[in-house]
């Protein structure tokens, strides 16, 4: 497979260029809410992206471990 699957989503680049920080201040659970709530998006590549990063954060919280356990069911 030669396609590269990048999402074009600012918020999602700015995420993995470690531009935003997740979780540690109000902007910052904000914007980790808002990556948790991309996780159930009707759009697949949101889906997976919101995915993939929440996964990767170094948070373990109640809300992260759902997030990605109903993205899981969700594509079953």
């Amino acid at each position: 497979m030669t396609a590269i699957y990048e999402h074009l989503s600012d918020f999602f680049k700015a995420v993995i260029a470690e531009e935003v920080l997740l979780p540690g201040s109000a902007s910052a659970d904000t914007k980790m809410r808002q990556l948790i709530a991309l996780t159930q998006n009707s759009n697949l590549s949101n889906r997976d992206w919101a995915t993939t990063l929440s996964g990767s954060e170094e948070a373990d919280t109640p809300e992260i471990r759902q997030a990605l356990l109903s993205a899981v069911l969700l594509d079953l």
